[in-house]
């Protein structure tokens, strides 16, 4: 079975949230207080592990073998050492919780993806 690239997983992840709410939800909703950049990356982290718990909620069923091997959820182990570790170099200037964010999109459409394969079709 083939990946979605990240670029196609957050696209199509994107396309998902444009097609099942409103649009500018947040504006309706009046002033809100600015967040610092610790809470909008606390709130990427956050988010990322969501879409991670959603994508391998039983590590031994995971479609990831390193999740199934250990029986441990990989990913979260992966995200927690982004979250506390030294922040990795990357090529653009995404702070590390967008990256974890865009790399737990990723995971969580592809997923999606082999559980969607992997389902008996219903013709």
């Amino acid at each position: 079975m083939e990946k979605l690239t990240l670029n196609q997983a957050v696209a199509q992840f994107h396309a998902i949230l444009r097609e099942h709410l409103p649009p500018e939800p947040l504006a309706r909703a009046g002033p809100s207080v600015p967040e610092t950049h610790e809470e909008a990356e606390a709130r990427r982290f956050r988010l990322a592990e969501t879409l991670l718990r959603l994508a391998c909620p039983d590590a031994r069923r995971c479609t990831d073998h390193r999740c199934r091997r250990s029986g441990r959820c990989r990913h979260l182990a992966d995200l927690a050492a982004r979250k506390e570790g030294p922040p990795r170099r990357q090529e653009d200037d995404r702070p590390p919780a967008a990256h974890a964010l865009r790399h737990a999109i990723w995971v969580y459409m592809n997923a999606q993806l082999a559980l969607a394969n992997a389902s008996p079709s219903k013709t």
